[in-house]
């Protein structure tokens, strides 16, 4: 029984996002209201807060849900025997594909603008969407476990990583209209961001 319960309140979850998805494309983030994301996906009011507090916590979550069908064909575990540099580049190249995806770029256009336009949205937002796990924090959370990077640095290194490549791949395009980079550049930010990220977090040995 209880799992039955619980495949209906996934099932109402997903509904949910879907709805707000099309909604925040449609209406814009601002002139989206959570009663119509309810009365369209056909829950309660109770049922959508339940499931998403705020309409920032909403938008953050249907950002998230894109990025991880974007990532869904790539392996993203963790291989212990395996060196970190090739792993990670993987890992990588498949952010940069979510924040090239034109689904992704689309609804980051529309919402995010509106959201930093009122500085307490934008920090609340900035701060959801650190806080929302994905393949790359699992990684990183998983190699620090095993010994092979320092364990305290973990969320930060995911941050510090993630800017690198926020700051040419994604903040250019959203804001500037700015096209793709080219797979030379991509590849130049990449290994950038290894170098950096590999130097300051990969755990060093005893002496």
């Amino acid at each position: 029984m209880r799992v039955e319960t619980v495949k209906v309140s996934e099932q109402k979850r997903q509904q949910i996002l879907d709805t707000a998805h099309d909604l925040f494309l449609k209406k814009g983030f601002a002139t989206t209201a959570m009663h119509q994301v309810a009365e369209q996906a056909e829950v309660s009011k109770r049922t959508l807060y339940r499931h998403f507090p705020t309409k920032e916590v909403l938008f953050a979550h249907v950002l998230g849900g894109l990025a991880e069908r974007c990532v869904a064909q790539v392996n993203q575990t963790y291989q212990p025997d395996t060196p970190l540099e090739p792993q990670l580049r993987s890992l990588l190249h498949a952010k940069l594909e979510i924040l090239a995806d034109p689904a992704y770029v689309t609804l980051a256009r529309i919402g995010i603008p509106e959201v930093l336009a009122d500085p307490e949205r934008a920090q609340q937002l900035t701060e959801l969407l650190n806080a929302t796990p994905g393949p790359l924090l699992h990684w990183l959370e998983a190699a620090a476990v095993d010994g092979r990077l320092e364990k305290k640095d973990v969320m930060y290194a995911g941050r510090h990583i993630q800017g690198i490549l926020d700051t040419f791949a994604f903040w250019p395009q959203l804001l500037t209209g700015a096209p793709r980079l080219a797979r030379n550049e991509e590849t130049r930010v990449v290994d950038t961001a290894l170098t950096t990220f590999l130097q300051q977090y990969t755990k060093k040995a005893s002496t």
